[in-house]
């Protein structure tokens, strides 16, 4: 809408776009241990690493939880204020994909390379994934 001055003097242009690289965060050891590797109970492990010390949850490693090191929904007054309902939405469809389907790459096709845009991070959409319904093979 209008140019910004910072407190150090530099001044953000009107209509400038400002990223944070919050990807390698992500992959940091500093965070995470193994960051590389895929684990899908990184967080659920964390989440109880944090109820044993603390005797409680902390209501941190939440996948709504925003701090320091997880800026996906942003932070502090500046957090998305529908990442709880964007959360259960993504749980609902990959609950519905889970139970309903059976999924498979073709033949011969390993996981496509990630496509790296602005800063988003996504596997490349050209490549098909192949779903059959676990209802309609049933009958």
């Amino acid at each position: 809408m209008q140019p910004h001055t910072l407190s150090d003097n530099r001044v953000l242009p009107k209509s400038v776009y400002i990223a944070m690289a919050s990807g390698p965060m992500s992959l940091s050891s500093t965070n995470y241990t193994c960051p590389s590797v895929f684990d899908g109970f990184r967080f659920h492990r964390l989440r109880q690493d944090d109820a044993i010390k603390l005797h409680k949850k902390s209501g941190n490693n939440y996948f709504a939880s925003t701090g320091a090191d997880s800026l996906i929904f942003g932070h502090g007054k500046y957090a998305c204020p529908g990442r709880f309902f964007a959360g259960l939405e993504t749980k609902i469809i990959l609950a519905e994909i889970l139970t309903r389907f059976d999924l498979k790459l073709p033949e011969g096709q390993d996981r496509p390379k990630n496509i790296v845009f602005a800063d988003a991070n996504f596997p490349d959409p050209k490549n098909m994934v192949l779903f059959k319904d676990r209802v309609e093979s049933a009958k």
